[in-house]
């Protein structure tokens, strides 16, 4: 059976929580190894912090959507702009936010 695209975008938002706040939890535990990259670093958490807040405004406005969809018997539509805005600023953001990471790892004194 087929997944709407509902389900698609609902699947890779929950992928980019579960990154953001793996990488989150992985830089926090080896911090101390980031001497020179700790500003970078701590951009990277604000930034995968405002990912996983755009994740929520992306899971809300798919459950929106899906909640619309199923009283006047349509199939739900993932490209809304309520969707398509705050999932495209995640995606961004969350690359943002690897970037960062890297490139406090990359740091030198």
């Amino acid at each position: 059976m087929a997944k709407t695209g509902t389900e698609s975008a609902a699947e890779t938002t929950k992928q980019i929580v579960t990154l953001s706040t793996g990488m989150i939890g992985l830089t926090i535990t080896f911090a101390d190894k980031f001497q020179a990259g700790t500003n970078l670093l701590k951009v990277s958490w604000i930034a995968f912090g405002i990912a996983l807040a755009l994740s929520v405004w992306t899971l809300m406005a798919i459950t929106g959507e899906d909640n619309r969809a199923s009283l006047t018997t349509q199939v739900p539509n993932a490209d809304r702009s309520s969707i398509r805005i705050p999932a495209f600023a995640m995606v961004v953001v969350f690359i943002v936010a690897i970037g960062f990471a890297i490139g406090a790892g990359f740091s030198r004194n």
